[in-house]
């Protein structure tokens, strides 16, 4: 692992290819983001490079994903960003 002064950017694109929506929950913010049958969303994290990034927990009522600590995280549909990068600070460090 890079040092904490070291910046990483990761992508993750997360598709649906069930025959029902499936809910995202993006933590540690408690957003949540619907995905209908086919539907793709994008997750761009940028922070410390001291993790492998996010973990994807897949649930019976949805998909969790977590940012890593010190990230921040944009969400995009379709190339449209969804929410407010403002509205979500910088993961604490809770360790």
């Amino acid at each position: 692992m890079g040092s904490a002064s070291e910046i990483q950017e990761i992508s993750l694109a997360v598709r649906n290819f069930a025959t029902r929506e499936v809910v995202l929950y993006l933590e540690p913010w408690a957003e949540e983001f619907r995905l209908a049958p086919q539907a793709e969303l994008v997750l761009v994290g940028r922070g410390p490079k001291r993790s492998s990034g996010f973990a994807v927990d897949y649930e019976d009522d949805g998909i969790v994903v977590s940012a890593w600590a010190g990230s921040v995280v944009r969400v995009f549909c379709k190339g449209v960003e969804l929410g407010d990068v403002r509205q979500r600070p910088a993961v604490p460090d809770f360790d």
